[in-house]
């Protein structure tokens, strides 16, 4: 309506910044309400204004309002969760992780083990802000940055987009949202203020920094999202030299890492000036960290805060099936010593360190499809799959590698006559078991690190060593005799086997036992580490020596052949 004023009008009317001079403004004892209402008695402003003025406030209150018992019922429901969680010290170490990310991400399944073991938790609980249970329970993010990075704490998809003054950063977001996929954004603006918003790659953070004990290979722990799951990597910073960054983006898109090519440049920028009070150790090999904990590639036994850290992501650890599956196939080697012995043998990795020995090696040989291969299967399921045995056909520099890799586990070598060179299997039966390399030198002349092991080494094939090296006239050193020492594995009643256990034949108990070991594996190995770290390892080194003495072997050769039979027994 044309005769109506204008809302700048009746603010300078309801409002009149000037005192009461005779115009008809609001004189000061006089309240806005009181002014509103004497000018519509009076004609100057209609009803209909004043009442969608008052219904504007209403609701302006109404919402304020809403928003305060929203909170409200969100803080008190993170003191009901937090109170509950305090009698359950397994959630609460859950969340003292890093940056909160696996109790963020576990936050159903935490309420609903509450609700399992009786808890009473309200429904307004249920709502509760994971950043404000984490805060009651006394734990706050460390490494998040002032401008937010991919160590910045994680949102849900409901999260709105950072305004204006709170741009650059970036923000990560755990699940898809209005406007975008899930994962870590980089949020900015152009020349002219209007925002910019960079999807990144799929949900990846970095949780801290890390180096090894002696302060070099640094590096970052970060988490990533593929379609199986969260997984985690120490990401070697040396693998961000590179102006692309071309060896870190392929060995996390090899797992499943999804990233947005026109995009990474933000990516790479930020895990380079990645910076977290959060630090770590890490280590470029297997096994024991000074006899407190056990590294795995994904996985650590122990108490020890130390991770693993390799330029590609080691898989062939893991585990499948179950133990009792696995317990089913050990049964099978009472009253088959070579079995029992391959299985003894495939614990011997993690008793090195504690016994002082740098490693062992013993070779199964015999004849074809006798089950000599199996009782090595059955060896390298106390591990991991079956890909965690490798072919002897490998550089003396790759197996080297390996070794590093399976340090105080178990280095399984198949088919030594696929062997390249017969003057790797003589080098080999030295270094493997010497737990030491070559000396080599980099690009400007200066000399790498020595890389360094400590393995236990199965190794099988048709031939013994000593004929693999003859066939090149090479001759066998004694030294090299005892590293490795040949074992006729297939000279049972049934091959390699001399109980069936009711099976038809030789060959139909193999291929049960190669079945279980596929589909089993990986759990005993974990398990015995377990518990030698629960028992403690003093009195180990007494007990191996009074075994050694059974033996009745002299010193020397026989001795060093002896140690390694008590370790297998």
């Amino acid at each position: 309506d044309a005769s109506q004023p204008s809302p700048a009008e009746l603010r300078s009317v309801m409002w009149p910044q000037e005192p009461d001079d005779g115009s008809g403004a609001r004189p000061s004892s006089e309240s806005p309400q009181d002014h509103v209402k004497r000018l519509v008695a009076s004609g100057g402003v209609t009803n209909d204004v004043f009442q969608a003025d008052e219904q504007r406030a209403a609701y302006k209150a109404k919402r304020e309002e809403d928003e305060r018992q929203q909170r409200e019922h969100r803080e008190n429901g993170a003191a009901e969760i937090a109170a509950a969680l305090n009698t359950l010290p397994e959630i609460v170490a859950l969340a003292r992780t890093p940056d909160g990310a696996a109790f963020d991400m576990e936050r159903d399944k935490t309420l609903e083990l509450l609700k399992d073991r009786g808890t009473p938790i309200t429904k307004k609980a249920i709502n509760a802000d994971v950043k404000a249970i984490r805060e009651h329970l006394g734990l706050f993010q460390k490494n998040a940055r002032t401008r937010g990075g991919i160590g910045a704490e994680a949102t849900d998809g409901s999260a709105e987009y950072p305004k204006g003054h709170e741009r650059p950063c970036y923000r990560m977001y755990l699940e898809p949202q209005r406007r975008g996929p899930a994962g870590p954004f980089f949020h900015t603006h152009d020349d002219k203020g209007n925002p910019l918003n960079y999807w990144l790659c799929s949900p990846l953070r970095v949780i801290a920094e890390t180096r090894s004990r002696n302060d070099s290979d640094y590096g970052l722990l970060v988490e990533f999202k593929n379609d199986s799951g969260w997984k985690k990597w120490c990401l070697p910073a040396e693998l961000l030299a590179s102006k692309e960054a071309t060896e870190a983006k392929r060995e996390l898109m090899r797992n499943g890492l999804k990233i947005e090519p026109d995009n990474e440049k933000f990516l790479i920028k930020d895990l380079r000036s990645f910076a977290s009070e959060e630090k770590l150790f890490s280590t470029s090999s297997t096994g024991w960290d000074e006899l407190t904990s056990f590294v795995l590639p994904e996985r650590v036994i122990g108490s020890g805060e130390i991770y693993f850290q390799s330029r590609s992501i080691v898989a062939p650890y893991g585990c499948a099936g179950t133990f009792e599956g696995w317990k089913r196939m050990a049964a099978l080697a009472k009253g088959n010593t070579m079995l029992m012995f391959s299985l003894c043998a495939s614990f011997a990795g993690p008793l090195l360190k504690p016994l002082h020995i740098t490693g062992g090696g013993i070779h199964l040989y015999g004849d074809s499809s006798k089950g000599k291969s199996t009782n090595q299967r059955a060896a390298v399921s106390t591990w991991g799959a079956p890909k965690f045995k490798v072919s002897w056909n490998n550089t003396a520099n790759s197996l080297e590698g390996l070794a590093v890799t399976r340090t105080d586990t178990l280095l399984a070598l198949d088919e030594i006559n696929e062997a390249r060179d017969p003057k790797v299997v003589g080098e080999a039966a030295y270094a493997l078991t010497n737990g030491s390399g070559r000396g080599r030198l980099q690009s400007n002349s200066e000399l790498r690190e020595i890389r360094s092991w400590r393995v236990m080494t199965i190794s099988s094939g048709e031939r013994t060593i000593e004929s693999v090296l003859a066939k090149e006239h090479i001759d066998l050193m004694a030294g090299q005799q005892v590293r490795f020492l040949d074992i006729r594995s297939t000279s049972g009643k049934h091959g390699a086997f001399d109980e069936l256990h009711g099976r038809e034949s030789g060959a139909v108990l193999s291929d049960e036992i190669a079945r279980l070991s596929a589909e089993n594996y990986g759990w005993a190995g974990a398990a015995f580490v377990e518990a030698l770290i629960a028992r403690g390892v003093s009195g180990l080194s007494e007990r191996h020596a009074n075994m050694v003495k059974e033996y009745k072997a002299a010193d020397g050769q026989e001795g060093r052949a002896a140690r390694v039979f008590a370790m297998c027994g």
